[in-house]
């Protein structure tokens, strides 16, 4: 199953988190608007000096930067459908090494899972502070939720070929060919029309049309 994968804009990304510091504009013109009111800015509380550190605050304001990151009104990182990478808890290492989770959601709690990133992936922070530190834990983040996204296509690709084999063996009344929806899941044609062979809702693939 092709689960897509994490992308950061890093241009978009660094304009907001220099925005996110301190709204400014050149000599003559007018600062555009900010995308978060003041509030919300206090509230990120990201600063020129700022750098991740496992502190309540210091972590409050990663994990509200990579949850706002991925929203529609930022767009600096897309991410592919139902997923999203959050911040774990911090462990003790040292140097700190923040660690990050990858939520896949089949669209009920029943499905959803949270696969945590190895303790041994080391950072890629450096001594950068500020809008530089910041861009880089997203850049973490990123590389992190796009490798549990391959361990977890690696791990799954068996299962669903299996599957996939006993349907081809398995025909009913009215069905046709069976194959791979664009989602990964198997379809099949029953009665001229493209459906999901497993239950849409369960699957995660209700929200588009079936189609290989």
């Amino acid at each position: 199953m092709k689960l897509g994968e994490f992308v950061l804009h890093e241009p978009a990304a660094r304009s907001w988190l220099t925005e996110t510091v301190a709204p400014t504009a050149a000599p003559g013109e007018t600062a555009s608007p900010p995308r978060l009111d003041v509030n919300q800015r206090t509230a990120l509380g990201l600063t020129a000096a700022w750098r991740p550190a496992p502190t309540p605050d210091t972590q409050r304001t990663a994990a509200t930067m990579l949850a706002l990151a991925q929203t529609s009104i930022v767009g600096a990182i897309t991410a592919p459908d139902r997923a999203r990478i959050e911040l774990a808890d911090p462990t003790g290492d040292t140097p700190y090494r923040p660690r990050f989770l990858m939520h896949l959601t089949g669209g009920s709690p029943a499905t959803s899972i949270r696969l945590a990133t190895p303790s041994e992936d080391p950072p890629v922070l450096g001594t950068a502070a500020g809008v530089d530190a910041a861009l880089g834990l997203l850049a973490d983040a990123v590389r992190a939720g796009n490798k549990q996204l391959r361990r977890l296509e690696t791990f799954t690709a068996p299962y669903l070929t299996a599957a996939i084999h006993q349907l081809e063996r398995t025909v009913v009344e009215g069905q046709g060919e069976t194959t791979d929806c664009g989602c990964g899941w198997p379809i099949t044609v029953h009665d001229d029309e493209w459906m999901h062979v497993y239950n849409p809702r369960l699957t995660g693939s209700d929200d588009h049309d079936p189609r290989p």
